[in-house]
């Protein structure tokens, strides 16, 4: 898979609660169709670009 987009997501940060971000990362897959997976850490994301080729590892909910 190739990275072809990275997006944060932040919320929250208001006057009485802390911001939150989230993270993601969008592929495209083989069959040429494209999946956006969730990034779990700021650190992770940060290392990630894009064009960067890999093999994704999913959690099960």
């Amino acid at each position: 898979m190739i990275i072809v987009a990275k997006r944060a997501l932040a919320s929250g940060g208001g006057s009485d609660s802390s911001a939150t971000t989230d993270y993601f990362a969008t592929c495209d897959t083989d069959d040429g169709s494209r999946d956006e997976y969730q990034v779990w850490d700021g650190k992770t994301y940060g290392k990630i670009a894009v064009d960067d080729a890999g093999v994704p590892f999913v959690r099960s909910k």
